[in-house]
């Protein structure tokens, strides 16, 4: 249980014991369990109290710590990460923040973000990070991503991520698919900004494809970023795609001329969801990804809004 204001985390077993893991003043901002609930990761702030007419300061960097779990019973916390201080700044720490993403579903690594703290800056893009929770390492995946939690995809197997890189809050500029392998550490860009604008992606569970949305870099542009409706150029050419990580190959799933977007595997893999505009409606569809040939899910539709909204600007 985290107390927000205290600043505290305690933890409840299941016979009903409660441990207080950080004491009030600890400020405790965010929690987030790995999938097998063998490790907890709290975020610790570092934040002072706030003071009248001024900004928040900070006594120190903002940090990540493991609690391990074992036998229903949580281990002493540990200290995973803490950035390092830019030389003459030990007596005037910037504040930061830190927004945890996905795990990889192997309970190993998990995503976050890290940067100033700014509202400004949270919604164009943070620095994106991923953390070994066994040993420490961190490893920088890109400069600045979206907090879309779509916007990242793990391999069913832990061995891969991809993700849409790139800064600025539109979903129509800027933007470009990364691969980062976890054995070799290495980022590869696999669709670059100059061919396709990509966003939503999601790997298959059987793990030789990877759909995402993206419209073609030739059909958007800063001059329409900003225009949120669906008459945008750069929004009715989003077209759903399907990529080989294993060759850097992608294409489109079909051939309808229409906005597509939010692709969504089934849990075998068989089939691939994704949103499309029909004339005023948004339906659900299945698709078959060896064919591309899809069928509306019955009861699906819906009446069409009339503002686009293509990213999310809060953690998962």
């Amino acid at each position: 249980m985290v107390n927000e204001t205290a600043g505290s985390l305690d933890l409840e077993s299941a016979e009903g014991e409660t441990r207080t893991v950080f004491p009030a003043g600890s400020t405790v901002g965010t929690v987030n369990w790995s999938p097998d609930s063998r490790h907890l990761l709290v975020v610790r702030t570092n934040w002072l109290p706030p003071q009248p007419r001024a900004g928040v300061q900070a006594s120190g960097p903002v940090e990540i710590w493991r609690v391990r779990v074992k036998d229903d019973r949580a281990e002493q916390p540990t200290l995973l990460f803490q950035p390092v201080l830019q030389s003459g700044s030990q007596h005037a720490v910037t504040p930061e923040q830190i927004v945890l993403g996905q795990w990889s579903p192997d309970s190993r690594y998990v995503l976050f973000w890290l940067g100033p703290l700014s509202a400004s800056i949270l919604a164009d893009g943070l620095a994106l990070w991923v953390l070994d929770v066994e040993t420490g390492q961190v490893t920088p995946l890109a400069d600045v991503t979206l907090l879309n939690p779509r916007y990242q995809s793990w391999a069913l197997d832990g061995s891969a991520l991809v993700f849409t890189a790139g800064g600025y809050r539109s979903a129509q500029v800027n933007k470009w698919l990364n691969l980062f392998d976890v054995s070799s550490g290495r980022v590869t860009t696999v669709v670059s900004e100059t061919e396709q604008i990509p966003g939503i992606v999601a790997w298959s569970p059987r793990g030789d494809q990877i759909a995402y949305a993206a419209v073609p870099a030739a059909e958007t542009g800063p001059d329409l970023a900003d225009w949120m409706v669906f008459e945008n150029a750069a929004i009715a050419g989003r077209r759903v795609y399907l990529l080989d990580p294993a060759t850097g190959q992608h294409w489109r799933l079909n051939d309808t001329e229409t906005f597509q977007d939010a692709p969504t595997w089934s849990g075998d893999g068989a089939i691939l969801y994704y949103v499309q505009r029909e004339e005023d409606t948004m339906a659900l569809l299945a698709a078959d990804p060896a064919t591309g040939q899809a069928q509306v899910v019955k009861g699906s539709r819906r009446p069409a809004p009339g503002a686009v909204r293509t990213v999310c600007l809060h953690g998962p």
